[in-house]
C-alpha cells in the first residue's frame, strides 16, 4: 500500500509540475504574440507584465524606461495592488538602491527581506510599503534600457520567479525595440517579414477562402514543404478535421476576435500527423475591411504525448496494462447512477503468489500476475472492465449483466484457466473468484463489489483448507 502511494504521489508531483510548466510556457508564448499583436510597446508591455504578476503571485508592481540621458527610470505604468501610494507616478526614479544593481550587473534580482533592508531608504515619502521586491531588466544590445519591476509577493520570490520575469523581461525588450523601429517597419515591409522569420513558432496568413499567402521558415520545417510548396496549398489539405477550422475562422470572421485553437492535427508532406496550437486573428486592409486570417502555430505533439503518457500511467497498472484499481472505483462511482443495471462485479484473486515469489522469484510471480490478466481479459467482452486492484487482486465490472450470466461469464474464466494450465503443466495458474449482482442502485455498486469479494475470500479459504486437510 506504501508504494501505491508513493506512486500515486509520483504521478500527482509530476501533473503538477506539467502544469506549471504548461502556465509558464503559455505565458512565454502568449507574451511573444503581444508583439505582433501591439503596435504600441505601452500595450504589449501591459500585457507581459499581466502575465509577470499571473505567474509569479506578485500584487503589485511596475514597468519602466530609462530616460534619454540614462540617468533616471521614467514609469510607463504603475499597478499598486490596491496598497495605497500618494507619490506622483509620473516623477522620473532614480536609479539607486536594487534597482541599480539590477542595471549595473544586468540581472535579474529580488530580496524578500526588503521592508527590512538599507534599500527603503532610498524609498520617496508616500511610497506604498514593500515586502519583497523583483526587477528583471529589459536588455537590447548588452545594454538595459528599463526594467519589469514586481513586488510584495506572499511568501517571497523564488528563483524560478527570478528566472521567469527575466525571459518576459527579454520579450518585453523585443516588444520594445519592435515599438522603436514601427515607422521603419511601416516603410519597408520586407524588414516586418524578416522579423517573422526570427520566431521559433511558424507565422502564417490566410486568404478568406484559406490560401496561404505567406509564412516564415518556421511554417515551412514544421509542415514539411518548400516554400513554393505552401503557396499553392489551402488549409483544408493540411488539416485532418478542416470543418473544425473552418468553424473557428467563421467566428473569428463575425466577431472579429482573435482565437487560439486547443489542438488541430495537421498532417506533414510525409504523411505524419502532428498535434498543432494554432492562434486566428482576423486581417484587415487599408479601410478596415477583413481580407483573411493570421496567427502562430507551435507544434505541440511532444507535450500531448506526456500528457496522454501521464493520463495512461494514471490509470493503468503498469505490470499487465490493464486498469488500475483508481479507475476501478471511478468507474463504480460513475455507473452507481447510470441505466447499466443489472450489474455485477467479480472478485478474482491469484492463488499461492507468495509461494511462487518465495520459490522461484518476483519475476517468475509477476510472469503469473501477467497471465492471469490475459486469461481473465481472453474470458470477457469488450463492454466489461477489467481492472488488477491489488498485488494479486482482480476485479471485473459487468453492466448489463444479471447473476445467470455472471456465472457463466465466471464458468468461462475458470475453463480459460483449464485451458491455460494444459499448456503450461510447470506454470500452473489458480483462481479464486466470486462474484455478485446488483439488480438497481438501491443496493450500491461498493457493496456489490464487498459481497463479491466476500464469496471470492470464502473459495480461498475452501481451497486452503482442502490443500491442508
Amino acid at each position: 500500500m506504501t508504494s501505491h502511494n508513493n506512486d500515486k504521489a509520483s504521478k500527482n508531483d509530476l501533473l503538477k509540475e506539467l502544469e506549471t510548466l504548461k502556465a509558464e510556457h503559455n505565458a512565454l508564448l502568449e507574451s511573444a504574440r503581444s508583439i505582433l499583436l501591439y503596435q504600441d510597446f505601452t500595450s504589449s508591455a501591459k500585457e507581459i507584465f499581466s502575465y509577470c504578476k499571473k505567474i509569479t503571485g506578485a500584487t503589485s508592481g511596475y514597468v519602466a524606461l530609462l530616460s534619454k540621458d540614462g540617468s533616471e527610470n521614467e514609469v510607463l505604468f504603475l499597478d499598486s495592488g490596491g496598497r495605497p501610494c500618494t507619490v506622483d507616478q509620473n516623477l522620473p526614479m532614480p536609479i539607486r538602491g536594487l534597482r541599480e544593481t539590477a542595471y549595473r550587473s544586468l540581472k535579474g534580482v529580488y530580496d524578500n527581506q526588503f521592508a527590512s533592508s538599507h534599500w527603503t531608504e532610498f524609498l520617496p515619502e508616500g511610497h506604498m510599503q514593500l515586502d519583497n521586491v523583483l526587477f528583471a531588466p529589459l536588455i537590447i544590445e548588452n545594454r538595459v534600457v528599463g526594467l519589469i519591476g514586481l513586488a510584495n509577493k506572499e511568501g517571497g520570490f523564488t528563483e524560478r520567479d527570478l528566472k521567469f520575469a527575466t525571459a518576459l523581461g527579454d520579450v518585453a525588450a523585443v516588444a520594445l525595440r519592435n515599438s522603436r523601429n514601427l515607422e521603419l517597419l511601416k516603410e519597408s515591409e520586407e524588414k516586418y517579414r524578416e522579423i517573422l522569420e526570427t520566431i521559433e513558432e511558424g507565422y502564417y496568413e490566410v486568404d478568406l477562402a484559406g490560401n496561404f499567402v505567406f509564412f516564415n521558415d518556421s511554417l515551412c520545417k514544421m509542415l514539411g514543404y518548400e516554400s513554393d510548396e505552401i503557396k499553392n496549398l489551402n488549409y483544408k489539405e493540411i488539416h485532418k478535421n478542416p470543418d473544425e477550422v473552418y468553424k473557428v475562422y467563421n467566428r473569428v470572421y463575425r466577431n472579429g476576435k482573435p482565437e487560439k485553437s486547443a489542438g488541430w492535427t495537421v498532417i506533414t508532406k510525409d504523411g505524419r500527423e502532428i498535434f498543432v496550437e494554432i492562434s486566428v486573428t482576423l486581417r484587415r486592409d487599408e479601410k478596415n475591411q477583413p481580407i483573411g486570417f493570421r496567427g502562430v502555430a507551435r507544434d505541440i505533439t511532444e507535450r500531448k504525448s506526456r500528457e496522454e503518457k501521464l493520463e495512461y500511467l494514471s490509470l493503468h497498472d503498469q505490470l499487465t496494462g490493464l486498469y488500475n484499481r483508481t479507475f476501478f472505483i471511478e468507474e463504480l462511482s460513475r455507473l452507481t447512477f447510470s441505466r447499466a443495471y443489472p450489474i455485477s462485479i467479480i472478485s478474482a484473486d491469484v492463488d499461492k503468489l507468495k509461494k511462487v515469489n518465495d520459490t522461484l522469484g518476483h519475476a517468475a510471480g509477476d510472469q503469473l500476475i501477467q497471465s492471469c490478466g490475459k486469461v481473465l481479459n481472453d474470458s470477457l467482452r469488450k463492454s466489461d472492465i477489467l481492472a488488477r486492484i491489488g498485488g494479486d487482486e482482480f476485479a471485473v465490472i459487468l453492466p448489463y449483466t444479471d447473476d445467470s450470466i455472471a456465472e457463466k461469464i465466471a464458468e468461462r474464466i475458470r475453463s480459460n484457466v483449464t485451458n491455460y494450465n494444459e499448456e503450461q503443466p510447470d506454470f500452473r495458474l489458480s483462481l479464486s473468484l466470486g462474484w455478485a449482482t446488483a439488480n438497481d442502485k438501491v443496493i450500491g455498486l461498493e457493496e456489490t463489489y464487498k459481497k463479491a469479494d466476500k464469496l471470492m475470500l470464502s473459495e480461498k479459504m475452501s481451497r486452503r483448507k482442502e490443500t491442508t486437510e
